[in-house]
């Protein structure tokens, strides 16, 4: 910690609340969606026991979806809560969860399951109609940032959705 009015290695005087939530975030959802864990889960369902519980990819992310997005009303079955404003630290941890969607997507890192990136897509497909769903029952209600945040999040969204259908066929022939 610095002394107010001191500057340090930012060369701002105060401290970097955004910023050091992000490390934080960024960290956390590089380690639950690492292409190694991820591969770890798939061989896990696989090595289990009929009728013995395990979590899978879809669980993982259902889960993950549910707890960044929850402001927007996101629920789990497709069901709609109530949409809210959401603060600027939660709007950076679901674009980092967006950035990783699409990344799982359009560009998977070396070794990921070809599993994750169909739920990604699933996912993501999802998320769009919760989206969708939180602008037009809910977004009079919400702030100038979130109906921002929501609409660039859908248009994000679309755009992959697109960029993997193209690369698919590209791929297929």
């Amino acid at each position: 910690w610095r002394h107010w009015g001191t500057t340090g290695a930012t060369g701002r005087p105060d401290f970097p609340v955004h910023d050091w939530a992000l490390t934080q975030q960024r960290s956390l959802l590089a380690r639950l969606l690492d292409p190694v864990v991820l591969s770890r889960l798939r061989d896990a369902e696989l090595r289990a026991l009929p009728g013995e519980p395990t979590m899978g990819i879809p669980e993982v992310f259902e889960t993950l979806t549910l707890s960044v997005w929850a402001e927007l009303g996101i629920r789990a079955g497709g069901k709609q809560g109530h949409a809210r404003s959401t603060r600027s630290v939660r709007r950076d941890v679901q674009r980092l969860h967006l950035n990783a969607l699409i990344s799982l997507l359009v560009e998977p890192p070396a070794g990921t399951p070809e599993d994750a990136r169909s739920v990604a897509r699933a996912t993501l497909v999802e998320l769009d109609h919760g989206l969708a769903h939180a602008l037009e029952e809910d977004g009079a209600d919400l702030d100038a940032y979130t109906q921002a945040h929501v609409a660039d999040s859908r248009e994000r969204i679309a755009r992959a959705l697109e960029a993997q259908m193209i690369q698919s066929t590209t791929s297929i022939r």
